[in-house]
């Protein structure tokens, strides 16, 4: 079986980036422990896309990434995107 590529959505990447900048500022190793940690939580996905639950968005499916974090991804004939990261105890996804 062919993975797929895994894309990161410009917001997502900006809000996972985010993230990691505020817990860097108090703990270098552990920003570089959760990208590594959500990054290994991704690659199951290229090979097994709807692996990760169903998502609260439509069409939308997620994966928990880490205790406190969840990525939230669609999945595309040729590839999978990654189109929000959110804190697991914030409210997803956003009322309007």
């Amino acid at each position: 079986m062919t993975p797929r590529p895994i894309i990161w959505a410009y917001e997502a990447r900006e809000i996972f980036l985010e993230y990691l900048f505020f817990i860097s500022e108090k703990d270098q190793g552990a920003a570089e422990r959760l990208f590594e940690q959500v990054e290994r939580s991704l690659e199951p996905v290229a090979y097994f896309p709807y692996s990760g639950r169903p998502g609260r968005v439509p069409g939308t499916r997620e994966i928990v990434s880490h205790p406190n974090y969840i990525a939230i991804y669609e999945v595309h004939d040729d590839f999978i995107e990654v189109v929000d990261f959110t804190h697991a105890k914030k409210l997803y996804p956003p009322s309007e």
